[in-house]
């Protein structure tokens, strides 16, 4: 019988006070007979939860406990484990009491007897799972198997211990192994199986942890129970359709990386591997029966070999496990989670270096999961042993390439590029080996994209108009964007194949990257190929720029030579820049002319593939590209004015990549001191009728440069209206023309009027405004000025008597005299030259005689029988306008000539017309003060009686009419609202100029139809209406 505990002084003697209550409580119901025991008593368990409560809180307040406390303890313990069964709940207790009893007082060091760890580890086990197959407590509840592997890893640690302290070792007794080997299986089975608490599952691995590294630590033993541990981790890992758990992941990860170094360490089996270096060495190995593979022969020695781990052993364990890694590796990878890879790479980085010989025929599958999982924060192994492997893992993935692009295999791709990194740290990329790859990498390209040929050739190019690309070109800001390089390919597949040729360009030597470029640009004879090879060319050399240079290195830092090799340029460089320049200028010509005009996907993704080498020579060749701009600038310019947006913005990088390594990063400058060769090259296309985007090109000269460069082109604008005078009839390039002059006048605007912009507004000075204020007056103290009694002045006393002073007969006898000398000062007038008029313009005179070519040719094509074109000139005329009247003498004569012109187009029917037309009309009587007075009241009268709006009722057909003056016009959005507007704005200008000519009958007429268009309150708050307009508009309400 165990001794009373009451009988220990301290703490086991308070602990046993607490718990004997409830242990005479269970000892009434444990050593009832067997034929009144029942196992499934609430009581009992009732009873046992109870118990197994307040021995939790004895462990929390006492810590550790006299092993006599537990022998107490499990007296009625041991009775009723002698029943013949007892219910899941109980069962549960039980199993808590004695994992409770283990921690509080048999956990210290020579506390916990072998024989007794045997049977405890026995009876746990058992009560666990009473089946080796493990399916009753698969079935149980979660609290039951964490209750069970909870006890079972108390036991386990207790015994560990006990191994540490040197009390005894468990695993020499053939006693242990059995219960041993069912305690793993329980934990391997809920391992695997449990999918819903991860948290149970990071408690087994860290038992097995501890059980495999802390209480076994013997690899002879291990080997027995590795093939069943691999096939669990695999299971798990590769569960379908369920996502494990990341942490759970790692922690097995971390156990299975213990467990194979501890088993296959190349150290504990004395395994070494020999390279074969000659036929002799084939020849002996073969005689001692060496196992010969191509990686080398294994050498290991018999006397090393233990009872179970031996030769074939080996063999089969590591196919297995070569198979496992296989399904889990790629599987892991593609989850794409950094904690995973971390813990990936350092399972493959541990398993490499402790059993990379012995586990010879997992290399490949170990090298892919490091490289596959590269972890930049832990230091990289190195793999010069495993280079035979690396070749032939680069050889497999080389001839895999088209199914990993045509899949989107992104990490294979990732590993095939760390594959070459790690081959490159060991042994030189040599030519052949590059070209290789290449050759199949660009064949392999071509033919994915010939399969989607028919696509990219259908496919609707997104094209924007000459004026949009003008009008919102932005070259200084950096905000361009290119979808793609390489189109039907993937944008995450063509980053990762990019990543991989710049992986190979930056590992080759200079001499294998030009014969390399060279090789591949010159054996193209496709479009397509050509194109290709030329984006292969390009990654390559931006990976070799990526290299450190020789100047960087410490060693170097003494060499001053600036005409060392470090300062030349590649020859290469110079053979994409010419493949780069002839294959643009062929999809050029193909867009132009067999596509009419058009931008086919296939030429659009040729454009940018070239502008992006054009891009990549300019960053390798740095300054020394300054020698070689002429040739290839225009193209970059050319390029800015397609119609594509992503041609447009590759060209626009290439460009600024160019003016940051010339020019400081002014693009500006880069134009501005290149003109003459620009204007040279648009000249030349011009005489030759190559007219495609040379309008455009000048616009975005332009607008970058400013009107500097307009300066410089006086020559190729007098081509330009050479051929507006003979090539006017074709609608796209004369539009394309006028939208030209539209950029050169806004350029004008930009530099002589942004400072002075009250110059384009209508000056007062040329009429009056009103009856109010006549001679100029325009307030009340000003009219009292002028009517105040003058005082005469001594000055003005002796002038001479003007002529309105002098008598009648005074004033014909001087006019006599005067008369009588007209012959002679007509003489002297003929030989005198008039004065010439002041210049008040802020325009210079070249400026100004541009404008004025550009009113005579809108005045000559305004009658053009294109839409597009007349809209396109009347907007032009609308910005020039204001700028001549800035010199009111010379616009003068140009107003009077396009007046009747303007006219005609205001009385049509076309809304679009009618606004533009309007608009204009309403700036040229603006600015031309009382000088088209009778001509506006002219037009009123033409107006009404011919123009559809006032009454011709079989022409309307888009809008109401007026009649009688009662105006149903329309008020919502649209072209005609819009041209009823601007025919109010005319109005109110022409008001505004000749309002005391115009009878009460016609000014009423005009008010009427403003207050018909409800144009009223916004004139009113631009103060365009006088008072008296006001008076009538308001009596018109009434």
């Amino acid at each position: 019988m165990a001794q009373d505990p009451a009988m220990v002084p301290g703490s086991d003697s308070a602990a046993f006070r607490e718990l004997k209550p409830f242990c005479i409580a269970l000892s009434k119901l444990a050593f009832l007979p067997q034929q009144s025991f029942d196992g499934d008593s609430i009581e009992l368990a009732t009873s046992l939860e109870t118990l197994r409560v307040h021995l939790q809180q004895c462990r929390e307040t006492y810590k550790i406990l006299s092993p006599k406390i537990a022998d107490y303890v499990f007296v009625p313990i041991s009775s009723l484990l002698k029943q013949d069964s007892l219910s899941t709940r109980s069962t549960c207790a039980v199993l808590g009491i004695i994992g409770e009893l283990v921690k509080l007082c048999w956990s210290e060091a020579g506390t916990f007897p072998l024989p007794l760890a045997q049977q405890l580890l026995t009876l746990c086990a058992f009560l666990a799972s009473p089946e080796r197959s493990n399916s009753p407590i698969l079935a149980k509840p979660g609290d039951f198997k964490w209750t069970a592997v909870d006890t079972l890893g108390a036991v386990l640690q207790a015994i560990t211990v006990q191994k540490a302290a040197g009390a005894y070792d468990f695993n020499v007794t053939t006693h242990s192994s059995p219960a041993l080997g069912h305690a793993v299986t329980i934990l391997l089975d809920i391992l695997v199986h449990e999918v819903e608490d991860s948290a149970l599952e990071l408690r087994v691995v860290e038992i097995l942890g501890m059980l495999y590294r802390d209480m076994i630590g013997d690899g002879e033993v291990l080997s027995y129970i590795v093939p069943g541990n691999v096939s669990t981790f695999t299971k798990l890992l590769m569960r379908p359709g369920i996502t494990v758990n990341y942490t759970v992941v790692c922690a097995v990860l971390d156990l299975f990386a213990d467990l194979l170094c501890l088993v296959y360490g190349d150290a504990s089996l004395g395994i070494s591997l020999r390279p074969i270096s000659s036929l002799d060495d084939v020849l002996e190995f073969g005689k001692r029966g060496v196992p010969i593979d191509t990686h080398g022969a294994i050498m290991w020695p018999a006397e090393r070999q233990g009872p179970h781990r031996n030769e074939s052993w080996l063999r089969g364990t590591s196919g297995q496990l070569k198979r496992a890694l296989g399904a889990v590796v790629p599987k892991l990878l593609v989850r794409n989670n950094q904690k995973i890879k971390k813990h990936l790479n350092r399972f493959a980085q541990a398993v490499l270096r402790a059993c990379g010989d012995s586990l010879q025929q997992c290399q490949e599958e170990l090298i892919m999961a490091l490289l596959g999982a590269d972890d930049e924060s832990q230091p990289m192994l190195d793999l010069a042993r495993f280079r035979p492997t690396l070749n032939s893992l680069l050889e497999k993935d080389t001839e895999r390439l088209g199914e990993m692009i045509r899949l989107g295999s992104i990490n294979e791709l990732r590993i095939m590029t760390n594959l070459l990194a790690a081959r490159s740290s060991v042994q030189n990329l040599d030519s052949g080996f590059v070209t290789h790859v290449l050759t199949k990498l660009h064949s392999e390209l071509y033919l994915h994209l010939q399969l989607e040929m028919p696509a990219i050739k259908n496919t609707k190019v997104l094209e924007q108009s000459g004026q949009l690309i003008v009008t919102s070109f932005d070259l200084e800001g950096q905000d361009c964007y290119v979808r793609q390089l390489l189109r039907y390919v993937g944008k995450d597949t063509e980053n990762a194949i990019e990543t991989l040729v710049r992986g190979i360009g930056a590992h080759c030597q200079s001499g294998t990257l030009d014969d390399t470029v060279e090789w591949l640009l010159s054996s193209q004879d496709e479009p397509l190929s050509s194109a290709i090879a030329i984006w292969v060319s390009s990654q390559l050399l931006q990976g070799y720029s990526s290299q450190p240079s020789a100047s960087d290195k410490c060693e170097e830092y003494l060499i001053f030579d600036d005409n060392s090799d470090n300062n030349k340029s590649l020859s290469c460089t110079y053979a994409l820049l010419e493949q780069c320049t002839q294959l643009l200028t062929s999809s050029t010509t193909s867009i132009s002319e067999t596509d009419k005009g058009t931008l086919s996907g296939m030429n659009e993704m040729t454009a940018v593939l070239c502008l992006d080498g054009f891009r990549t020579a300019i960053k390798a060749m740095q300054e020394n590209f300054r020698d070689e701009l002429i040739d290839y600038l225009y193209p970059l310019v050319d390029s800015l004015a397609s119609s594509s947006q992503d041609v447009r913005s590759m060209a626009q990088l290439a460009i600024l990549e160019l003016s940051e390594i010339l020019y400081g990063g002014s693009v500006r400058s880069l134009l501005l001191d290149n003109t003459d060769y620009l204007i040279d090259c648009v000249s030349m296309r011009l005489e030759n009728c190559v007219t495609d985007r040379v309008a455009t090109i000048l616009g975005v000269l332009c607008k970058i440069v400013g009107f500097e460069i307009v300066e410089r082109f006086q020559d190729i604008i007098n081509q330009i209206f050479r051929m507006l005078d003979y090539y006017h009839g074709y609608q796209d390039l004369t539009l394309e023309f006028f939208l030209l002059f539209e950029v050169i006048v806004e350029e004008i605007r930009r530099k002589y009027l942004s400072h002075n912009t009250d110059l384009l507004l209508p000056s007062a000075s040329r009429a009056s405004r009103s009856n109010f204020h006549p001679w100029g007056n325009t307030n009340l103290d000003q009219m009292l000025l002028l009517l105040a009694p003058r005082q005469e002045s001594a000055a003005e006393a002796l002038k001479p008597p003007a002529e309105g002073d002098l008598s009648a007969s005074q004033f014909f006898r001087d006019r006599l005299e005067a008369d009588s000398d007209d012959e002679a000062d007509a003489a002297e007038d003929a030989q005198t030259e008039a004065p010439e008029d002041t210049w008040e313009s802020p325009i210079p005179r070249e400026p100004y005689r541009i404008l004025l070519q550009f009113i005579n040719y809108c005045d000559r094509l305004l009658t053009h029988p294109s839409k597009p074109v007349r809209i396109q000139i009347l907007r032009l005329m609308q910005k020039i306008v204001p700028m001549l009247a800035t010199q009111y003498s010379a616009m003068l004569p140009k107003i009077a000539r396009m007046w009747d012109l303007l006219v005609q187009l205001a009385v049509g029917s076309d809304p679009a017309l009618l606004k533009e037309t309007f608009t204009v009309l309403a700036l040229v009587v603006a600015h031309s003060g009382d000088f088209l007075n009778k001509r506006f009241i002219d037009f009123w009268a033409r107006l009404r009686l011919e123009s559809p709006i006032f009454g011709h009722r079989q022409t309307r057909k888009m809008h109401q009419f007026l009649s009688n003056n009662q105006l149903e016009l329309q008020h919502t959005s649209s072209p005609l609202r819009e041209a009823q507007l601007s025919l109010c704005s005319l109005l109110v200008a022409g008001i505004a100029n000749c309002e005391l000519m115009l009878s009460e009958k016609k000014l009423a007429d005009m008010l009427a139809f403003i207050k018909g268009c409800n144009a009223t309150d916004q004139l009113l708050q631009e103060n365009k209406l006088s008072m008296h307009c006001i008076d009538i508009m308001y009596s018109l309400s009434l």
